[in-house]
């Protein structure tokens, strides 16, 4: 935030030169704004508050931007607000009349839903969805460049060539994917490569909902992959649904999405370009059927759906959240504890210690983070450990081994994901074979 301020702080000086605002300021202006909800994940009150230091330092200077001043008004202790409500709902206003706002067509599904754990009967609703077709239709009629990594229609060529060059390495991995065999060569370059992603995190109050949103391949930045970034700029938002929520419901949703997909698959959109989809349902290496039990998903009707081989592995989960990343901190952190790197006294003063160090660390490099403490519940631990333990009269110097090898397990599994991310779709095979040897590296060690 305080590098925002800053730009802030140059932009009202070039104001006070040149006495007037600039379209090119304004914009700056206005991007410094969406700017703060992108990297700091702020709330409507955030931008309205920014907005309005903004337009305080610009005025001192006999600068009024108006956009900036609507914007300025949203907030709640803005002085002669001119919209009444919440910040957020007044800051949908003023998007809308601003006419700043993506037109994309929200469908009904009709559906039984479950309003809270409470009230347990179902209701029958036309629930809200944003329907494929009408992304693509909004999209492509504001240029196209979600889809086609970030050009528009006006450099057709380029994209048919990038595209070609996916399917093209693709081929190398899974020669026997269906597109092949569907889809003449000559036509590759028009088939526009997406995949389904859902989610279930947690809301207000704690709250799972289910989050299922689409998004291509193909990068939209450099050679950066779209899983990086906020999600409201590399996702296609398909719907939202609350728990507690049924399975029929939830499938019930799916069945739509399925059925639209599949349409654009074999119709395409305008006749001029076609989708791929692959997903399925989780697989386990122990159960012959690599699908949960009861009715089909609507999924496995698509493409490929029926073949678990095209699953993926979401590393968000298997390694952060509750992963064997999230195991490795914890255990590292208490061994530290042990050793006595965060002070004396018991394991939660020498935590709060360690989590000192950790948040003085973030700051000195302008980072963020969302753990709140080192405590039972962010390491996802029962107890503490009890008991002296083996290594409890182990001198300094046997300490210094147990380092030696919880650091090069650290620099392994940094190398491993800071490549990953560095990296676009393709990785050269080089490069590759080092990520293995740097996973085995931690998995060896770390573990």
């Amino acid at each position: 935030m305080q590098s925002i301020y800053e730009k802030l702080e140059n932009l009202q000086g070039e104001c006070a030169v040149t006495r007037s605002a600039k379209p090119e300021t304004q914009k700056q202006i206005l991007s410094l704004c969406a700017e703060c909800t992108k990297t700091d994940a702020q709330s409507a009150e955030r931008v309205a508050r920014l907005a309005a230091v903004a337009h305080q330092k610009l005025q001192k200077h006999g600068v009024v931007d108006r956009s900036l001043q609507r914007l300025a008004s949203c907030g709640s202790a803005a002085k002669n607000a001119t919209y009444t409500g919440h910040a957020c709902e007044k800051l949908h206003r003023v998007i809308a009349k601003e006419k700043r706002k993506l037109d994309v067509k929200i469908s009904r599904v009709p559906l039984w839903v479950r309003y809270s754990r409470k009230r347990l009967a179902p209701a029958f609703v036309h629930y809200p969805v944003l329907r494929m077709p009408d992304w693509v239709e909004t999209i492509f009629k504001n240029g196209g460049h979600f889809f086609l990594g970030g050009r528009s229609m006006d450099m057709w060529p380029q994209v048919q060539n990038e595209l070609l060059h996916f399917w093209s390495a693709y081929k190398k991995i899974d020669s026997d994917f269906p597109l092949y065999k569907d889809m003449p060569e000559s036509k590759l370059g028009s088939c526009i490569p997406v995949a389904i992603h859902g989610d279930e995190g947690r809301g207000r109050l704690h709250n799972p909902v289910m989050v299922v949103a689409l998004q291509t391949l193909l990068p939209l930045v450099g050679k950066k992959t779209n899983m990086q970034g906020s999600s409201l700029r590399t996702r296609l938002l398909y719907t939202c649904l609350p728990a507690p929520y049924s399975h029929k419901s939830f499938h019930t949703l799916l069945s739509v999405l399925a059925e639209d997909l599949n349409k654009m698959w074999k119709d395409g959109v305008d006749d001029w370009w076609d989708v791929k989809k692959m997903k399925s349902m989780p697989v386990t290496a122990t159960n012959p059927n690599a699908f949960k039990g009861g009715p089909p998903s609507p999924l496995r009707s698509l493409p490929l759906g029926d073949c678990c081989r095209y699953v993926r592995i979401d590393g968000a989960h298997t390694y952060a959240i509750d992963g064997i990343g999230k195991d490795f901190l914890a255990s590292s952190l208490l061994m530290l504890v042990r050793m006595g790197h965060f002070g004396s006294g018991p394991t939660e003063r020498c935590l709060q210690n360690a989590y000192a160090n950790f948040l003085a660390y973030c700051n000195s490099h302008s980072k963020n983070t969302t753990i709140e403490d080192f405590s039972h519940g962010s390491l996802k631990l029962n107890g503490w450990p009890r008991g002296l333990g083996k290594g409890h009269d182990a001198s300094e110097e046997e300490y210094k081994d147990m380092l030696e090898v919880l650091t090069i397990a650290c620099l392994a599994i940094d190398r491993f994901w800071r490549t990953i991310y560095n990296h676009g779709v393709w990785i050269p095979r080089g490069t590759a074979e080092g990520l293995v040897s740097e996973g085995f590296i931690f998995t060896d060690l770390g573990l």
